[in-house]
Parts: C-alpha cells; structure tokens; sequence
C-alpha cells in the first residue's frame, strides 16, 4: 500500500488567476445545455512568492492550460448531489510537460474553486516529470496563505 512519505517531490511550481487586480487568463468559454461553466484557457506560471525578485509571471516556455466545467446537481433520480467540477490541466516548461485531472465537489458558481486544496492524477508526463503520479494544488483566493490572493502553488510527485 503506497503511503504518502513514499511519494518524493519532483517540483514546485506556480501561476495565480489575477496579475495587477485583473484576470491574466487567456480563455474560451464553451456553451453547454444546460448552461454551466465551461472554459479552456492558458496563463504563465510564475516565480515563487518567496522569491527575492518577487511573484511574477514567467512567460510563454512557463505555462500551464486547463478546461474546466462545472456540473450541477440538476438530476433528482442521481445519486451525486454535490455540484462538481471537472478539471484537466497541462503544464508546460522547458525541462519537460505533464497533464492531470480530478473531479471533486465545489459548490461554487465560476471558475475560481472554493476548494483548499486537489490532489489531480498525473496521466502522461515527459522529462522531468516523466515519472510523476499526482499533482496537489493548494488554492489562495484570499491571500492568506501564500501572500498574494488568487495564486497557486502546484506540487508534483512521483513514487
């Protein structure tokens, strides 16, 4: 049984929603039947908020891409009466790409997650994260945690 001191850290990476108070996606929003949240967009990761130079983006060789959608509780004969949202990501940086996905309950209405933190599974990965199983994302909407509200900090393990 896999126990999680036998996962070791591969990296550490970053990207927040917002860059100077306003969105810093570029997005495209799908419509749906019934209507919900459904998005693709791509942003640039960032330097560490603990970085001397300070949180910043890293440009296009430093990005991460993800689709998400909502999905509501909108059938009564179904067992799952959470809204959840469905998440698929790549990230991409020089030393190497990754994609992952999860599904887990949010019950909020856009798409920045009320959720603290995911653990995604990793289903591809090259370089150096060819052997990487999960990826966490510990979610700062507020600012509280990592300093700077609506960052992300995207941890990548193998076993």
């Amino acid at each position: 049984m896999t126990k999680p001191e036998d996962y070791k850290l591969i990296a550490t990476l970053w990207y927040s929603t917002i860059e100077n108070e306003q969105p810093n996606a570029n997005v495209i929003n799908f419509n749906t039947t019934p209507e919900t949240v459904a998005v693709s967009n791509i942003r640039s990761l960032y330097s560490s908020p603990y970085d001397p130079l300070g949180f910043g983006p890293l440009g296009n060789e430093f990005n991460i891409s993800y689709q998400i959608t909502r999905i509501p509780t909108n059938n009564p004969n179904s067992a799952i009466t959470k809204p959840s949202q469905n998440e698929t990501f790549v990230v991409n940086v020089p030393s190497g790409s990754f994609n992952a996905t999860a599904v887990y309950f949010d019950n909020g209405s856009s798409t920045t997650t009320n959720a603290e933190k995911e653990v995604f599974m990793v289903n591809g990965g090259t370089g150096i994260f060819g052997d990487a199983k999960i990826a966490i994302i510990k979610y700062d909407n507020t600012g509280e945690i990592f300093g700077y509200p609506f960052s992300r900090r995207v941890e990548v393990f193998k076993l």
